[in-house]
């Protein structure tokens, strides 16, 4: 797009990327790992295994895995927090067991907006899913 302004003419620039998908353990070892480093609309695309952490979805991302909930497991590394925690409007979390321990408030705590979580196994924890001003 071309301004004219006077005698200044200022040009606009739209620059398309096209993003691949980022896929753990492939591009980074941990789920973690890969949205720290995923510029934001990324999708992340996890292989089948299990994963021992706690994530934080702190950025506008698509988390799914690549074979289903029957194939990958997100399971807790630190009880006292919650195994998935959105914290970021828009995100997409899709196709995962996530293991938690029967002592946990929540497996899942999200405190986000315009959120999907779909095709997921949630086990333990007092609360599957807790939303707290989303």
């Amino acid at each position: 797009m071309t301004v004219f302004q006077g005698s200044l003419t200022v040009f606009s620039v739209v620059e398309v990327v096209k993003k691949t998908p980022i896929y753990v353990p492939d591009n980074f070892s941990s789920i973690q790992e890969a949205i720290n480093n995923a510029p934001l609309s990324s999708v992340i695309i996890v292989r089948r295994g299990n994963y021992f952490e706690n994530i934080k979805l702190n950025k506008k991302v698509t988390l799914v895995s690549e074979e289903g909930p029957r194939s990958t497991k997100i399971i807790y590394l630190d009880s006292g927090t919650p195994v998935i925690g959105i914290l970021s409007d828009y995100v997409n979390f899709s196709g995962f067991t996530v293991v938690g321990n029967p002592a946990m408030r929540a497996v899942i705590s999200v405190k986000a907006n315009n959120i999907t979580i779909a095709n997921n196994i949630i086990i333990n924890g007092t609360d599957g899913v807790d939303l707290i001003d989303s």
